[in-house]
């Protein structure tokens, strides 16, 4: 865990194999780029904390492989990929990773996440080219409407199959896109690629 407060995190070139809980913790922003995550049930988190930056986060997030996301325990269930939260004006951009086969029980969980919460919230955040393969809830936003501002996710690859082996409760939860609210113009959605086969 990178803690609140830490200034011009560099977190790169990086193996983060089969930890506990959270891969990489950049609670106070930074660069995360280039590194290989397998086996964590939540492999990046940029933002939050128990103490917020008051003014929000900035960084990037780009060039990062994301395969088989789990759990924590059988009933403490994740498979969270990339979760972006408390972000400022400057902006996050979260750009050219892949992300893989999560292998968590629950239908939850998420490629990509982008959550408005606390006091600032969500603004200025890019998501664009990336591809998201057989993890469920491909991309995600959550939040109260208010603070979520300037969401362009765009030019992604987003690929869901539905397994012959799994439970149709969890299949038929697993998603391309989900989002808690209709967010009008503050989350754009253009140039991205839509496979399903259910």
């Amino acid at each position: 865990y990178i803690q609140n407060g830490t200034k011009r995190l560099v977190f790169k070139n990086n193996v983060v194999a089969r930890a506990s809980s959270h891969g990489v913790q950049a609670r106070p922003g930074g660069i995360v780029e280039d590194n290989f995550f397998v086996r964590n049930p939540l492999p990046i988190l940029v933002g939050g904390g128990n103490h917020p930056e008051p003014e929000g986060v900035t960084g990037s997030v780009r060039g990062n492989v994301l395969i088989e996301g789990g759990d924590i325990t059988a009933t403490v269930r994740r498979a969270h990929g990339i979760t972006i939260t408390n972000v400022g004006s400057e902006g996050v951009t979260v750009a050219d990773n892949i992300v893989m086969h999560d292998v968590s029980a629950s239908p939850g969980g998420h490629g990509i996440m982008v959550k408005g919460e606390g006091d600032v919230g969500v603004n200025n955040v890019l998501v664009e080219n990336n591809i998201i393969y057989d993890w469920r809830n491909s991309i995600r936003v959550d939040g109260e409407v208010a603070l979520v501002e300037d969401v362009i996710i765009r030019n992604n690859t987003l690929q869901l199959y539905h397994h012959i082996d799994m439970p149709a409760e969890i299949n038929d939860q697993r998603t391309l896109v989900r989002m808690k609210f209709d967010y009008g113009d503050e989350v754009d959605f253009s140039g991205n690629t839509y496979f399903s086969n259910a």
